[in-house]
């Protein structure tokens, strides 16, 4: 093709394919390298979150919580809700309380919230799945094994805008590890058992009374579904078998906050 060329064509040509070749080179290097660094990225932030996690776990191991039930301020609290609401059941909600406290953390270990939306406000379930969605992306799983609840106390009540918001103190025994994709974990353990207290609190409308559905496990401590008639074994807070809701109120009690101690 270039033999008919003048030596001049010919250098300009060659000059031309040089840069071409030196262009698609380039584009390969750069391509390389961007995907490195891409990758480096990646790395960075998967030990940054491990980091993050470790020193969190140092921190809330150094904590020691000193909350001490009062069961005076309990009482008081009941009594007061007790004069709008005659069937409210301090031992039932406790329950409800402990179940969905339980519920919420197998839906988010599993990154399943939306099954909670029921019983959790949509902020609280917002904020925890943004941290079980990074956990995703970041191929770590975090597993929470509660082992056994040391006391359940109703330690605050108070009305805010048009809800009144009861506040309750979980203390637990519990287990809590976070494994990244080949199993191998990057913090907490699967044998050593953790102690803490959590805060919950439920907020429903002001006015709300509690729907006396409960009878039967008040009276003979069995619970049964007014719906379906099923025994309920492992719930408080709704009929493991058709779905009704159990501990009710005309506008149910949603748990608007969470945080450990």
């Amino acid at each position: 093709m270039r033999s008919g060329l003048s030596a001049e064509d010919k250098l300009i040509a060659e000059f031309f394919e040089f840069i071409v070749k030196s262009t698609l080179e380039g584009a390969v290097a750069t391509k390389d390298l961007v995907e490195e660094k891409v990758e480096q990225e990646l790395n960075k932030a998967k030990a940054r979150s491990r980091l993050d996690i470790l020193e969190y776990q140092e921190d809330a191991k150094n904590k020691r919580s000193f909350y001490t039930p009062n069961e005076d301020e309990e009482n008081r609290i009941v009594d007061t809700i007790k004069l709008k609401d005659p069937d409210f059941n301090k031992e039932l909600f406790e329950k409800f309380a402990i179940d969905i406290f339980s519920k919420f953390y197998k839906a988010y270990c599993e990154n399943n919230l939306d099954s909670v939306r029921k019983f959790v406000d949509i902020n609280v379930v917002e904020k925890f799945n943004l941290q079980a969605n990074q956990n995703a992306t970041l191929n770590l799983k975090e597993t929470i094994e509660i082992l056994e609840f040391n006391y359940v106390d109703i330690f605050g009540y108070h009305k805010e805008g048009n809800a009144e918001i009861i506040s309750v103190a979980l203390s637990l025994v519990f287990r809590d590890c976070i494994k990244d994709e080949q199993g191998t974990i990057v913090a907490g353990s699967e044998k050593a058992k953790q102690r803490g207290v959590y805060i919950l609190s439920f907020a429903r409308k002001i006015g709300g009374k509690t729907i006396n559905s409960i009878k039967d496990y008040l009276e003979n401590g069995i619970l049964h579904c007014t719906n379906c008639g099923s025994e309920i074994v492992n719930s408080f807070s709704q009929c493991e078998h058709c779905g009704t809701t159990l501990f009710n109120s005309t506008e149910n009690w949603l748990m608007n906050h969470i945080e450990r101690l």
